[in-house]
């Protein structure tokens, strides 16, 4: 289980989780598209066979849930903060939701804190397949751990993806106390747990220092980030393609070690403007945990 980290302790939260239909269940800087590109999911058909006509049963509505993108703002003074998003998504197809019955509910496994949000519009039904709960809007309050205007990022039938306003109940300071922990995702209807997922890892409100100077580019690497987890250093060109990466580089990332730094005299790439990240990942083959970014723009 992951070590549930606190802000006053880390200084010193996916290929796609299992997902778990409970029984009785009833139909029921932001990032944009979290995965634009995703294949439509497929939905039951009837089929024949001769002369007989066999449809398929009607499934249950089921989530799974995975790391889909993260946040960064700077607080000034070559301070910022960063946090994960996780996103829900159905393995049935589309799935009717009813703003005025359905919420989404998340929970911390460690602390069992847990907040539920249902979007802000009452009196409608809509089709979706993706789900993002943003208890921060653009990652304003994320550094204190306070809600402030949460969304819901939603793709349904009627729009490819779109933000939409929300309510939150619940342990509203449930990110104030937390760094790194693993959440959750249920889905809720009429106030009965219908649906959940395995719990992912996701980060909250991760402040750390970064630095480029003529040397070496670094950020601060917190008690947070573990010795066995892999940090990935990718240069982009500040114009053109963002998947267009110049450089990609393994990270040492030793225990006691204070900082994850790149020497400039590694980077084998053209003269010119780039961005810097360094993609922390519990698991390579996994989406990433956090993307850190040592300043807008690095010369090379």
């Amino acid at each position: 289980m992951t070590r549930r980290l606190t802000r006053r302790s880390y200084f010193g939260a996916v290929g796609a989780a299992a997902v778990t239909a409970l029984s009785g269940c009833q139909d029921g800087g932001i990032i944009e598209d979290p995965d634009p590109d995703r294949e439509e999911l497929p939905t039951d058909t009837p089929t024949a066979t001769g002369t007989d006509t066999e449809t398929a049963t009607p499934k249950e509505p089921e989530w799974a849930v995975r790391r889909s993108g993260w946040g960064t703002r700077g607080l000034g003074g070559g301070e910022k903060v960063s946090s994960c998003r996780a996103s829900m998504y159905t393995t049935q197809g589309w799935q009717p939701f009813d703003t005025d019955r359905d919420a989404i509910r998340v929970v911390d496994v460690e602390s069992d804190q847990q907040i539920t949000m249902q979007y802000e519009q009452s009196d409608a039904t809509f089709e979706l397949e993706y789900l993002t709960p943003y208890p921060y809007f653009n990652d304003v309050g994320v550094e204190s751990g306070e809600i402030v205007e949460p969304l819901i990022g939603t793709r349904t039938t009627e729009a490819s993806y779109e933000f939409k306003d929300a309510t939150v109940e619940g342990d509203r300071t449930m990110f104030e106390d937390t760094v790194l922990s693993s959440y959750r995702f249920e889905i809720v209807v009429d106030e009965e747990v219908v649906a959940q997922t395995s719990p992912v890892e996701l980060v909250t409100g991760y402040t750390y220092e970064a630095r480029a100077t003529d040397s070496e580019i670094w950020v601060e690497r917190g008690e947070i980030i573990q010795p066995d987890w892999t940090v990935q250093f990718r240069l982009v060109p500040a114009e053109g393609d963002p998947d267009d990466t110049a450089a990609l580089l393994d990270v040492p990332n030793r225990a006691g070690s204070d900082r994850l730094s790149v020497p400039i005299d590694r980077l084998d790439v053209a003269s010119g403007r780039y961005e810097a990240h360094f993609d922390v990942y519990i698991d390579p083959e996994e989406p990433k945990l956090l993307g850190l970014t040592p300043v807008g723009e690095v010369e090379v």
